[in-house]
């Protein structure tokens, strides 16, 4: 009877929180945290520094991007297909930055760089700007290596017809939608700062509709779960350009 009561009492034990939960708790702690520092700048005298911290948070996320495309020899395009990889884990394939009207003909928020002169006239350099190459193919990852840069005597340079490069504002990255593997060269070497837009994605309309805690991106109007966060520094890094946006800063101003 008394060891009955004794199990009795041990089960009634309020339990803590599951490894899981405090792993959350830690994410999100951190979350905030990054958040916090980036308030910080925006409100200082030297609010553009911004950029340098953006250019900080996501440089372990691109040199990821390379390095299993090394480690995995083949990646499976779903895998790295576009922008929202950088963010999501895309379990829900349907979510996607790019917004069309009602009629489902015309994108809202993809746009030519000929409509915006002054990114147009920009270029980006990979030393002070994120490019993220969405690398899949390890023997071409390899090819180009081997085949690039000023010390085998082929500078790298930057291919109208074969590179094309999204810009994404406010948060000033680029992604390689052609030509990935000999821009990661580029982005390895830091060889060239010719790298032109092709097209620019404003965030904008996205951050009217979703938001990210640091574990999950949600939709604002009901708070649903859209999908989880795949990296903790590429969620603060968008939601630092909702910041970006609340204080009129774009990069270049």
């Amino acid at each position: 009877m008394f060891k009955s009561l004794v199990e009795r009492l041990r089960n009634d034990k309020p339990k803590g929180p599951s490894p899981n939960e405090i792993k959350r708790e830690e994410e999100r702690r951190e979350f905030n945290n990054l958040l916090s520092i980036a308030k910080k700048i925006l409100a200082s005298d030297s609010p553009n520094k911004i950029y340098e911290y953006i250019y900080t948070l996501g440089k372990a996320k691109q040199h990821q991007l390379i390095v299993n495309c090394f480690r995995k020899h083949m990646i499976s395009k779903e895998e790295v297909w576009n922008e929202e990889n950088l963010f999501f884990l895309r379990k829900k394939r349907s979510l996607l930055f790019r917004r069309f009207d009602v009629s489902g003909n015309n994108l809202l928020n993809l746009t030519s760089v000929r409509e915006d002169i002054r990114i147009a006239e920009k270029r980006l350099n990979p030393k002070d700007t994120l490019i993220f190459p969405l690398t899949w193919n390890g023997k071409r990852m390899l090819d180009n290596l081997l085949k690039i840069g000023k010390r085998v005597d082929h500078p790298w340079s930057f291919d109208k017809l074969n590179h094309n490069i999204l810009y994404i504002k406010p948060i000033n990255i680029g992604v390689v939608e052609n030509g990935n593997h000999s821009m990661a060269v580029n982005i390895i070497n830091n060889e060239s700062s010719d790298v032109r837009v092709d097209e620019i994605l404003d965030l904008s309309i996205i951050y009217e509709d979703i938001y990210t805690d640091g574990i999950h991106f949600r939709k604002k109007e009901t708070d649903t779960i859209i999908d989880e966060v795949d990296n903790l520094e590429m969620a603060a890094i968008f939601e630092i350009g909702r910041l970006i946006q609340e204080n009129g800063l774009y990069y270049g101003t």
